[in-house]
This record gives structure tokens, C-alpha cells and sequence, in this order.
């Protein structure tokens, strides 16, 4: 899908729409910015919509999403929180004493 293609009200499944440079063109002319780079709420809402065959999303929900104001607490931001927590954990030295982390 190219970038004058793409507005607000496209849909996210069924279009040919991807979070690639075309749509990253459109968000940066959108929001004009002269480089623009996808949050990880886009990332997760876009495999949310996957997930559940949202066929009713919209490029508007990934700018809400952009926004912060659709980004609820959900099981994949968990996950990212876990997984810091591990990293961190493991990067301290005072954690090398555990044989079993």
C-alpha cells in the first residue's frame, strides 16, 4: 500500500496495510515530523487487530495508539515488564550468587 493511499480511516487488515516505510511516510506527514519511528504501542495494538481479526480497526486506532490513549494494560506489556525484570536481574552482579536463577 502506498503512502497517499493511507489515511485515517483505512483498515488495517484486508488492505495491504503494514507498518512498513510507506506507512511510516504517512505518520511522519501526519504528525509532521520530518523522521518518525513506530512506538511499541503501535506494534502491539497492529497484533492485536491481527489477533482478533478486528476487521473494524483503523489507522486512526495505531494514531490513538501513537497517542497513548488506547494502550490499555494487557498480557503482551506484561510480558515486557517480566522480561526487563529478568534482564536486569541477570546484568546485576549481586545476582551471580544464585546457581538456579
Amino acid at each position: 500500500m502506498k503512502t497517499e493511499q493511507i489515511n485515517p480511516q483505512t483498515k488495517l487488515l484486508a488492505t495491504g496495510f503494514k507498518l512498513n516505510a510507506e506507512a511510516r511516510k504517512f505518520f511522519a506527514d501526519y504528525f509532521q515530523m520530518s523522521k518518525f519511528s513506530f512506538k511499541k504501542s503501535m506494534a502491539i495494538k497492529m497484533r492485536q487487530v491481527q489477533s482478533d481479526q478486528d476487521t473494524s480497526a483503523t489507522v486512526q486506532d495505531l494514531i490513538d495508539a501513537y497517542q497513548n490513549k488506547t494502550l490499555t494494560d494487557n498480557e503482551e506489556e506484561h510480558t515486557y515488564q517480566w522480561n526487563n525484570f529478568v534482564k536486569d536481574f541477570n546484568h546485576d552482579e549481586r545476582s551471580k550468587k544464585y546457581s538456579q536463577k
